[in-house]
């Protein structure tokens, strides 16, 4: 299976970033129209 790596996240992501616990996080960023996007967090898991 060939992997697409052209996403792009939005400049607001950076390194070492911290995220708030126990609240849902939007995550935002460009690629090809269509194209599944899978994100993961330790101990979390989501796709689009």
């Amino acid at each position: 299976m060939q992997q697409n790596y052209n996403f792009c996240f939005a400049p607001i992501f950076t390194d070492h970033m911290v995220l708030q616990r126990e609240t849902n996080v939007a995550v935002f960023g460009k690629d090809v129209p269509g194209q599944p996007v899978l994100i993961t967090v330790p101990q979390r898991d989501a796709a689009a």
